[in-house]
């Protein structure tokens, strides 16, 4: 299934990495197949530093050990996942995208680093925010992969 995104770069928006991470996710399977390809470097992906804030703010808030380490491991600095830092470029794009598009600031900031990092397509289960990308960046849900 992820086979044909080979040697393609996809950005994970944070909703896609938390159903990854913390699973009860009703596509539980395209999940685990995206955690394989990732780790076998099938494809590139891609998030913002922005999303590690995104997605540990719960597990931290609720003391949550067994989310926090698996968090901590999916953005190691040795893993396969690419997290390029929020520069004043990625910032100044976002702010044009908002203006342009409409977007909230942490969505600016996602479509921004996907724009500035060359991803073929951006996966999220945001149909707003799908929706309003859909003429910058490829929109890809994750039914349409599994």
């Amino acid at each position: 299934m992820w086979s044909a995104f080979a040697n393609q770069t996809i950005y994970l928006d944070s909703n896609i990495i938390i159903y990854a991470i913390e699973r009860g996710y009703r596509q539980a399977h395209t999940m685990r197949a995206m955690l394989e390809a990732i780790d076998r470097r099938a494809f590139r992906a891609v998030t913002s530093e922005l999303t590690i804030a995104e997605v540990m703010s719960k597990p931290l808030a609720l003391n949550d050990l067994d989310h926090i380490s698996k968090y901590e491991r999916f953005f190691a600095p040795n893993s396969a996942l690419a997290i390029p830092a929020i520069s004043r470029e990625t910032l100044l794009l976002a702010a044009r995208m908002q203006g342009s598009l409409g977007l909230k600031l942490f969505d600016s900031i996602h479509v921004a680093t996907a724009q500035l990092e060359g991803c073929d397509c951006f996966l999220t289960e945001d149909e707003r925010l799908g929706r309003a990308i859909a003429g910058e960046t490829k929109w890809l849900k994750l039914s349409e992969v599994g």
